[in-house]
Formats: C-alpha cells, sequence, structure tokens
C-alpha cells in the first residue's frame, strides 16, 4: 500500500506498486505507476511552475508596480524572495530525501505554489479599485509647475507583505520539483537514457515561460478592473495609455487553479514505480571514488556529506559551472524583453511576444539536442565535458548578435544637437522650449520629414494637441525644417529589417546551445555521486546557485545595463529609472559578459574532466584502491583497447596478488577474469 510524504523503509523489490491515497489504492490505477506516466505528469506540472514564475513575473512585475506603488526596489526584493525561499527549502529536502516519497512531496509542493499564486492575486481584490492619477499635459505650457505630480493613492499596507508572503508559497512549493524532479527521473529508468530523460524534462518546461510571454502579453491590453470600471470613463483612450493598467492577475489565477488540478496526480504515485528495476537491469555505476561514502548512523552526516561534497574539486567544479549559468539565465530571464526593447525599439507587449516565439522551438530543439548527443556517448562523463566546452565555444561566437544593432535614432538635445551650428551642445532644454516648463516629462515623439525625435512634444515646442497621437504647432521641429511644425507620438523608424535578422538568427542559435547544454550537464552531475547522495547533491548545487547565482544575477545583470543608462527620469518620490540607454554600448557589455562567462565555464568544465579518470566497478575506484594490480595498471596505460568492454564484478574478485609480472601473466589474469563470464570494462573517459 502506497504511503504518504512520512519517514519510511524501502518496498521490496518485487512488490506491486499501484496509485492512491492511504488506504484509497484501487488496483485499476496500478497500470499508472510507471515511468512515461510519470514523466508526462511531471513535465505538466513543469510547465505550470514555469509559467508562473518565469513567464508571468517578468511580463506582470510593472503591472505590479504600478498597481501597488512600488518602487524598483521593492519590486526586486519581491521577484528575489523565491530565490530565497528555494534556497531555505532544499536544506531539508536534502535531509529527508531517503526518507520521503519524493514524488508526493513533489505534488504537496505544487499544491503549495497553487496557494501562493492565489496569495499574490489577493491583494488586487481587496485593496480597492486602481486609482488612475491625473496625467499631466504634456504640450507647452508656460504656467505648469515642475514640481506637480499624479495623485494617487497609496496601496493598503498590507499589500506588499501579502506579495512578498505569495512568492515565499511558490518557492517552498516549487523546491522539489527541480530537485527530487532531477533525481527521480535517474532513479526510475536507465542511467544510459538519463540525457535524454532530461533533455525532454527541460525541453518540456520551456514551454511554460513561452506561453506565459505570449499569453501575459495578450493579457496585458485588457482592462485590470475588467467588469468594474471603465478606463474610457478615466480618459484613458487604450493600452498605449502612461496611465493603463493591464489585467496581469488573470495569469496567475489560472496557473494557481492549474497547479492544484495538476498536483493531485503525483501525490497517488507510489515511491517506486512498477517497471524501475526492469529499466534499470543494465546500469553500471559510474560513481567518483572518494564520493562513494557510507555516512549511515553518523548523527553529523549531513554536515559530513556537504563537506565532502565542498572538498571535491570535480563537485565544486560543476557546481561553479551552474551557479555560473544560473546567474547569466535568471539575468537574460529577466531582461530578454527589455534589451529587445532597446536594442530594436519595440514595444513592452511585441518584446515579450518574440521572446516566446524564439524560446519555445529552441528550447525544444536545444534539449532534444542536448538529450541525443548525451545518449550518443551513453553519458559517460568525460566525453559530456568535451561536447559541453564545444557548445560553450558556439555560446560566445553566437554571442556576437549582441554586437549588431539598428542605427542610432536621433534625438534631439540627447545625440544631436536642436540646431546644426550647436555641434557639441546636447542639452534637452533649448531657447524653442524654454519656456515650456518639460522637466520630467518623457513621451517620445517623431518629427518624420526630418527624422528627428523628441523626448515629449513639450520637448519639440509643441501647443496644440490634435488627439491622442499627434501634436502641432512645434516651434523645435522648425528649426530643421520651416514647413515641420507637427510630430507623432513614438521614436521615428531606422531601416534595420536585415540587422534583425542576422541578430535573431545568431541569438537562436545562442539559444538552442544554452538549452542543449542543461540536460548534459545535470546528467554528468548526477554521474559523479553515488545513488544515496545523489539528492544531497542536487540540493547542495541548488543551494549554491539560488545564493550566488539566480539571486545576484538579475541585480547584476541590471546593473550592467544601467551602467549604459543616457538619461535618468526622477519620480516625485526621488526615486530614478532609465528612460533611455545607448544601444551600442549596451549590446557590447552583454557580449562581453557572455563571453566571461564562457571562457570561465571552459576552464571549470575542464576541472571536472580532469577531475575524473578512475576506474569504476560499483562505485569504487579499483584504480584507487588496489594501484598495484598488474592488469589494472596494464590497461589503465593505455596498452590495450580492452577497456571498451565493461567488467561487472564484486570488489573481492579484483584483489589478486600484485606480484603476477609479465604479458604472459596479465593475459592469464585476463582469462581468468573471462571465464568468470564478465560483461565488460567499465572506465570514465573512453
Amino acid at each position: 500500500m502506497a504511503k504518504t510524504c512520512d519517514v519510511m523503509s524501502r518496498p521490496d523489490a518485487n512488490e506491486v506498486h499501484g496509485c492512491g491515497w492511504s488506504w484509497f489504492s484501487p488496483k485499476c490505477l496500478r497500470k499508472f505507476a510507471v515511468f512515461n506516466v510519470f514523466m508526462f505528469v511531471l513535465s505538466i506540472n513543469a510547465i505550470i511552475q514555469g509559467m508562473m514564475v518565469n513567464g508571468f513575473i517578468s511580463t506582470s512585475i510593472s503591472s505590479i508596480e504600478k498597481r501597488f506603488n512600488l518602487s524598483s526596489t521593492k519590486s526586486g526584493v519581491f521577484s528575489a524572495t523565491y530565490d530565497v525561499a528555494v534556497a531555505i527549502m532544499l536544506i531539508p529536502l536534502s535531509y529527508y530525501a531517503h526518507r520521503v516519497n519524493k514524488v508526493r512531496c513533489i505534488g504537496y509542493g505544487m499544491f503549495m505554489v497553487g496557494i501562493g499564486a492565489l496569495l499574490l492575486i489577493l491583494p488586487h481584490f481587496i485593496d480597492g479599485l486602481y486609482v488612475v492619477g491625473a496625467l499631466r499635459s504634456d504640450v507647452c505650457d508656460a504656467t505648469r509647475e515642475n514640481s506637480s505630480c499624479d495623485s494617487r493613492q497609496a496601496a493598503a499596507a498590507y499589500s506588499y507583505p501579502l506579495l512578498l508572503l505569495s512568492q515565499l508559497f511558490i518557492g517552498f512549493g516549487a523546491a522539489p520539483l527541480f530537485t527530487y524532479g532531477y533525481s527521480t527521473i535517474d532513479e526510475f529508468d536507465s542511467h544510459k537514457k538519463t540525457g535524454n530523460n532530461m533533455a525532454i524534462f527541460m525541453g518540456v518546461s520551456t514551454v511554460g515561460p513561452a506561453l506565459a510571454f505570449i499569453g501575459g502579453g495578450y493579457l496585458l491590453t485588457i482592462w485590470g478592473d475588467i467588469g468594474k470600471s471603465n478606463y474610457l470613463d478615466f480618459g484613458i483612450n487604450g493600452p498605449s495609455d502612461p496611465r493603463w493598467y493591464g489585467a496581469w492577475w488573470i495569469g496567475f489565477l489560472a496557473a494557481g487553479l492549474a497547479s492544484f488540478v495538476t498536483s493531485l496526480p503525483l501525490c497517488m504515485f507510489p515511491r517506486k514505480l512498477n517497471d524501475t528495476d526492469e529499466r534499470k537491469k543494465n546500469d553500471v555505476v559510474q560513481t567518483h571514488a572518494k564520493l562513494n561514502v557510507d555516512f549511515s548512523g553518523d548523527k553529523f552526516a549531513y554536515f559530513k556529506i556537504f563537506k565532502m561534497f565542498f572538498f571535491n574539486k570535480t563537485c565544486m567544479a560543476l557546481i561553479a559551472m551552474q551557479t555560473a549559468e544560473s546567474m547569466i539565465m535568471n539575468g537574460y530571464i529577466t531582461f530578454i524583453p527589455k534589451l529587445f526593447e532597446n536594442l530594436f525599439g519595440f514595444s513592452s507587449s511585441w518584446a515579450s511576444t518574440m521572446t516566446g516565439l524564439i524560446i519555445v522551438p529552441m528550447g525544444l530543439i536545444g534539449s532534444f539536442m542536448g538529450g541525443k548527443l548525451g545518449e550518443r556517448v551513453e553519458n559517460r562523463f568525460r566525453p559530456i565535458m568535451k561536447m559541453c566546452m564545444a557548445l560553450t565555444v558556439m555560446m560566445v561566437i553566437s554571442s556576437t548578435a549582441f554586437l549588431l544593432g539598428c542605427p542610432k535614432i536621433r534625438i534631439a538635445g540627447m545625440n544631436n544637437p536642436y540646431e546644426r551650428t550647436d555641434q557639441e551642445t546636447f542639452a534637452l532644454t533649448h531657447p524653442c522650449n524654454y519656456a515650456c516648463q518639460c522637466e520630467g516629462l518623457f513621451n517620445p515623439v517623431c518629427a518624420s520629414e526630418t527624422g528627428i525625435s523628441y523626448f515629449s512634444p513639450c520637448h519639440a515646442g509643441c501647443a496644440v494637441n490634435t488627439d491622442s497621437n499627434s501634436w502641432t504647432s512645434c516651434s523645435c521641429s522648425t528649426i530643421f525644417n520651416q514647413t515641420v511644425n507637427t510630430v507623432h507620438k513614438g521614436w521615428c523608424e531606422v531601416p534595420c529589417q536585415g540587422t534583425q535578422i542576422i541578430f535573431f538568427s545568431l541569438f537562436a542559435m545562442l539559444a538552442a546551445s544554452v538549452f542543449a547544454l542543461a540536460p548534459m550537464i545535470q546528467s554528468a552531475a548526477m554521474r559523479v555521486v553515488s545513488f544515496h547522495h545523489r539528492d544531497a547533491f542536487i540540493c547542495f548545487g541548488w543551494m549554491f546557485m539560488r545564493v550566488f547565482g539566480s539571486i545576484p544575477g538579475a541585480v547584476l545583470f541590471g546593473a550592467v545595463i544601467d551602467t549604459t543608462c543616457m538619461h535618468w527620469s526622477t519620480g516625485c518620490d526621488g526615486s530614478t529609472k532609465c528612460v533611455l540607454y545607448d544601444a551600442k554600448n549596451l549590446g557590447f557589455y552583454i557580449f562581453l559578459f557572455r563571453t566571461i562567462y564562457g571562457i570561465c565555464r571552459n576552464y571549470l568544465l575542464a576541472i571536472s574532466s580532469q577531475g575524473i579518470r578512475a576506474l569504476i566497478f560499483h562505485g569504487h575506484s579499483v584504480l584507487s584502491e588496489y594501484p598495484d594490480t598488474p592488469i589494472l595498471t596494464y590497461l589503465r596505460n593505455g596498452k590495450s583497447k580492452l577497456s571498451l568492454f565493461e567488467l561487472r564484478v564484486s570488489q573481492k574478485l579484483v584483489q589478486f596478488p600484485s606480484a603476477t609480472t609479465g604479458l604472459g601473466g596479465k593475459l592469464k589474469l585476463f582469462a581468468f577474469y573471462s571465464n568468470l563470464s564478465f560483461t565488460g570494462l567499465s572506465t570514465l573517459g573512453t
């Protein structure tokens, strides 16, 4: 009978395992306790989690700031709270890994994710309606006071704490999915298929964020207080209005309800699947010798296991590499739409849509490619490391996409003078708009006839607003052309179609390489530790990835981006935000960031690869324990091609006399092994 997520003993190998809860375990459900069904259910949950954490958060962060009057600092803390919760949860997950039904713990966690999603949208419903501030006129107005600011209703005091609490729930609940999820995939199927299974799992996981980027962009075109108020009553003409508030909460509501539904099947799985023994019957353990230590019965076992990982060169190289990748990926996930906006002038909704359109196919292709490459070398450690090095080089090459960019937009007073005679003078104020009181206004407009853009209609000296998208009687635009006194909403467009095609082709190659690496690295990490330390190693690695990678990653990435800011806007509360970036420097710094990381990554890959050279017999390094064994010394020195086979032999049979010398003696020893029907030689690095 299946048990819950409590301490339990291992089930008997011959036991038939069924699905259900406690006493409810009908025989008709036993046929579902197989690996393929488990993978399907786990992947569906990964999609839901990805939609919420890596998708809707990114697309909704600006709407959440607007709705609850959050500063950038507070929204940053809100985003990082999820990673903090995951890092905290990894400690008990690693400690109780061998005492619980891991699949059911994943299910209980996803149920908690659903609770977190509902908590996240709760302030939207209990904090009253969105109060639209009076938008300051952006035409030239000598009577305007620069100190005037939009009136805003202060958000309720409990809104922000509820948002943080929701992120804690989501983080605590999502932690088992990508820790126990990886280990159970490896435990339930053959090691030779681990890379392929990881590729499928990670590839399917990318569908969630992609759907959220595309769907979230659409949801933001729906009025946030739908059914409760009409945006036309506030003088808002549509989503293009700066005061627009989109229905960000619908995505979290749908994902939260879906989490409740998809978590239930996971809670029904037994601790061991019915087809596990059959799938793993030909597995050969490839454990690093120094990492196959039994700490059972030791009250300090938990700390000794972590100490063992920390002082192992191979383990720490792998973890450092994954931590660096986590830092890069968290930065990319957070800022990719923003990069597209500033490099090519895309709108926020189109930038999010483009992100999804690229990530979905390239994520699937890359993950499939990584799984097949790992399967081709039977997921052996050193060949995987070599392929990872090659893919890292490809990533650096494809990162040259960020060196491309559209021609710069000519902005009056910023990178283009208001008058042709002012070749070296750049200032937003000019005699043509000096009396207009334009400070703090930002609503880009274009004088299409001259190709000159202005920060706002006010900066263009416009006195009349003809409609929501056009202004006329613009004194500054007539400086370049006496007949031009009209501007239109938005930056002036620059020809860039050819550059965009090359950029997105290289970016697609970069995305495919990143997703191809992920399952290979995860599969390699599974190979270096013993079976009973696998969960602890995954949790240990994820703690490093969260604390030193994900949490500071977005902050560091954002700091690099902020160094390219050309103009900062100061809000009424003294907070500042960048409204214009130098696209050329932005692309260069992103390329430099990725290149430095690529060099460090290949160095760590080399350390990992050199750290494992031992011949492995059922989790024990024979060359380390019996260095004087003639036949093993002979094979180790590369004098034979016998390393292509796999010997599966118990430890006691390799303890033969070391005095046997000569080629004849070595061949006799090998014949002795062959007569015992050994199945070959298992070695890493062949």
